[in-house]
């Protein structure tokens, strides 16, 4: 979204989060110090899953 980009393990795990801008080969996971980004990011991933029906 933007310049954030929210990952994680297909099977599970812990989110990660990147700056692309600042960041552009995804070495810095920024996700323990941006946890409300973090969230937001998880909730339109969970609505796209929904959407596209991706029972993951």
């Amino acid at each position: 979204m933007g310049k954030w980009k929210a990952i994680r393990p297909r099977k599970g795990g812990e989110w990660q989060l990147f700056d692309l801008e600042a960041d552009g080969t995804e070495t810095v996971n920024l996700a323990k110090s941006e946890p409300d980004r973090v969230k937001e990011l998880v909730q339109h991933f969970k609505a796209w899953q929904k959407r596209v029906g991706d029972k993951q």
